[in-house]
């Protein structure tokens, strides 16, 4: 270990070493570390910068906690997220994604639609049979009647006879 000496040594101060040790181990600053921080003003400057933070940190962990802290710090993590999630290149392709859902749902859909149009089919079918028969029931009915009617007022071979 250097003998403290007057006047600066800069950044390069090889005491610097056993002034980061104490920092770590804590405790009582050694006096031969202490004559160094006196006369070494790059290790005093450091050295004071050093207790002013553990000064803060103390002061800080006298604080209470803000009861609303976490809500805070999740809100603006959700922030920070959705504002990465809208920057990144995927994000166009995550936008249009849409769940496809259950199979059975799905099919459900397929079939009602599928079903409508086939309901539909059969009525049509059924309305045409119908009339079909109808109008075969109506022929063979309607036709003796036509028959007589021809007869009785058109026939033109009756009258002529």
């Amino acid at each position: 270990m250097m003998k403290a000496q007057s006047g600066s040594r800069g950044a390069g101060c090889r005491d610097r070493r056993v002034l980061l040790r104490w920092i770590a181990k804590g405790g009582r600053l050694p006096s031969g570390l202490v004559s160094h921080i006196r006369g070494c003003s790059s290790c005093h400057a450091w050295a004071m910068r050093i207790v002013r933070i553990e000064g803060a940190l103390t002061m800080l962990a006298t604080e209470a906690v803000p009861p609303d802290l976490l809500g805070r710090a999740n809100d603006h993590a959700l922030r920070m997220l959705a504002r990465r999630l809208r920057e990144s290149k995927d994000a166009g392709r995550l936008r249009r994604a849409r769940p496809q859902g259950a199979l059975w749902p799905r099919m459900e859909q397929s079939l009602g639609r599928g079903s409508s149009a086939a309901a539909a089919a059969l009525i049509v079918l059924a309305l045409r049979a119908g009339v079909a028969d109808g109008m075969k029931q109506v022929r063979d009915l309607a036709q003796p009647l036509a028959d007589a009617h021809y007869q009785r007022h058109i026939d033109d071979s009756g009258m002529l006879s």
